[in-house]
């Protein structure tokens, strides 16, 4: 954790040896979470999220959940590696549901009673609405998806945290449009970090403290679309 955090009323139980959960600075926010962590496992949490109820993070069979920064998680959302239990084919009998990382770029808003399944990758920019269901989709920048399962909606929108309840004529006229390109995000090869390779090097890491040399190698890398495609 970094120095200046507050857990609040948060919950991290690791069950197993050799994980990471990695808590970067939330501005002064309290954390809302409840992790459960299993065997060489990592969990990244970015800079500047906000929570509105505990966000609950269920990680095993050896993979990992990353969030970036500016990450917006709105009362009920839930992100998982696994499906707890196995799946096998009738035909050979070869296991059917093979667990998968998640991982979530920067800038990204994910609505009431999401639940973020193994194997989903979001980039940066992107909105999951009000109780979509992600599994294992690969979700591009500037997206918004939502149904069960979850659909695009619409692409080439951004987003802004401003809340809209209390605006006056004068307030909605004002920000009818945006006033600059902050919140869109493109993909650059020179810049973007595939999250396929967080992957591969987190799993390849034999240790918590090799996950942590790591994750502060990439950690501290803030250009705009590092998390974009």
């Amino acid at each position: 954790m970094e120095d200046d955090i507050d857990l609040g009323e948060s919950r991290i139980v690791f069950d197993g040896e050799d994980s990471l959960v990695f808590l970067r600075s939330q501005a002064k926010r309290k954390y809302k979470i409840n992790i459960l962590i299993h065997n060489n496992s990592t969990c990244h949490i970015g800079k500047n999220n906000t929570m509105t109820e505990q966000l609950i993070i269920n990680i095993g069979e050896r993979k990992h959940v990353f969030l970036g920064n500016d990450v917006m998680c709105a009362a009920g959302v839930l992100i998982r590696t696994t499906d707890w239990h196995m799946i096998y084919s009738v035909k050979d009998k070869k296991r059917l549901n093979l667990s998968k990382s998640v991982f979530i770029g920067d800038h990204v808003w994910l609505a009431q009673y999401v639940m973020l399944l193994k194997g989903t990758q979001i980039a940066s920019g992107s909105v999951v609405g009000a109780k979509g269901l992600i599994a294992g989709k690969r979700i591009p920048s500037n997206t918004c998806w939502a149904g069960n399962p979850a659909k695009l909606i619409s692409d080439g929108i951004f987003w802004d945290r401003r809340q809209v309840q209390k605006f006056r004529v004068e307030d909605s006229e004002k920000y009818n449009t945006f006033p600059d390109d902050e919140y869109i995000f493109n993909y650059d090869p020179k810049v973007y970090i595939p999250f396929n390779e967080i992957d591969k090097q987190l799993t390849s890491c034999e240790t918590a403290q090799d996950k942590m040399e790591y994750l502060l190698k990439i950690s501290n890398i803030d250009d705009h679309n590092r998390f974009a495609f």
